[in-house]
């Protein structure tokens, strides 16, 4: 019950910018992905679909709630788990959503129950925020590999925090450069066979611009390896 309590604090994703809910979502489901034993990354195209969801019949709550969500799933409050088959989509994450609605109404029935109208305030929002950031930096510190499911949180908050370099045309351009080479030598090397991988380089050969994702990669890489050269720990600048 004492969650419950605290839901009137949260702030709705309906309040949200939605550069902000994106980065939410895509830490939230990260950690439920690797807790519920998921394998594979979550595709691209259930990323935006699972977005589009929450950002629409979900927008009442708040992330901190889609969050719970998954812990009460993942420890049975609601019985066994739900199982997912190795797909995290859009109807995985509707039923997880769907049992802890039922849930909070049946909290919310007890005549003891009150709940603070407060939402959360911006300050501890850019906490949550700054806080994934400096996990995926301190990961990429360790490894030199980041992983494409922390691409568009990292890139969405460090934009935001104006910490990357302006995008003037001379910059996107190069990048643009970079980013079509890379993946078209990933393919032909073999160093890739992602159906991802091959999927960008087709439309990117049919004049379509499937390369944002690789962007925003060589975007981040080279903001990080320019503070790990000059030794800047990440958390000093957000």
């Amino acid at each position: 019950m004492e969650f419950a309590k605290k839901t009137g604090t949260f702030s709705k994703i309906r309040n949200m910018e939605l550069n902000h809910v994106s980065t939410g979502i895509a830490v939230i489901f990260v950690k439920v992905a690797n807790l519920s034993g998921l394998k594979d990354p979550i595709s691209n195209i259930n990323k935006l679909d699972i977005r589009e969801m929450i950002t629409t019949r979900f927008k009442s709550y708040s992330l901190e709630e889609i969050n719970y969500a998954f812990t009460l799933d993942r420890y049975g409050y609601h019985g066994d788990p739900t199982p997912h088959y190795q797909l995290f989509n859009a109807e995985y994450v509707a039923i997880v959503m769907n049992k802890y609605i039922k849930w909070l109404d049946s909290i919310k029935k007890n005549p003891y129950y009150t709940e603070d109208p407060k939402e959360t305030s911006p300050e501890e929002r850019e906490s949550i925020m700054n806080t994934g950031v400096i996990r995926v930096f301190d990961r990429y510190k360790e490894t030199g590999e980041l992983e494409n499911k922390y691409i568009d949180p990292c890139y969405n908050h460090l934009y935001h925090k104006n910490l990357l370099p302006q995008h003037k045309k001379y910059f996107r351009n190069k990048i643009i450069k970079k980013a079509i080479k890379r993946i078209f030598t990933e393919v032909t090397c073999h160093t890739y066979q992602e159906q991802n991988k091959v999927y960008q380089l087709k439309e990117i050969q049919n004049g379509k611009k499937a390369y944002k994702e690789m962007c925003r990669k060589i975007i981040i890489t080279t903001y990080f390896r320019m503070l790990i050269s000059k030794k800047i720990e990440i958390q000093n600048l957000l």
